[in-house]
């Protein structure tokens, strides 16, 4: 996907809700060719431990699902220098609040 900048060797991690058109859209044109675990239930720890083992490079989310990462970061320290990109729908602050 070209005005994304997707490289070959991008983790992703889509937290977006699958009955929303993104979620599904992300969801199967975009991520099951090349591989995917879904969660069913969203857990913004959970989130954040998959980012930090898996090293993912780039998140798709859902602003309130968003909102919940960024709380859940100000708990714990949490190693989030693999991540390049942030895609969502949300305000500046929250993009601002996403430090890894």
């Amino acid at each position: 996907m070209y005005g994304l900048s997707l490289l070959k060797t991008d983790i992703y991690l889509c937290v977006l809700p699958l009955f929303h058109v993104a979620g599904i859209m992300f969801s199967l044109i975009f991520f099951m060719p090349v591989g995917q675990c879904d969660h069913v239930q969203f857990d913004p720890q959970k989130a954040l431990e998959l980012i930090e083992f898996e090293k993912v490079s780039i998140v798709f989310s859902f602003s309130p699902m968003l909102e919940q990462i960024v709380e859940k970061m100000k708990e714990k320290d949490y190693r989030l220098s693999s991540v390049r990109m942030v895609v969502s729908i949300t305000y500046p602050e929250c993009f601002k609040n996403f430090k890894p």
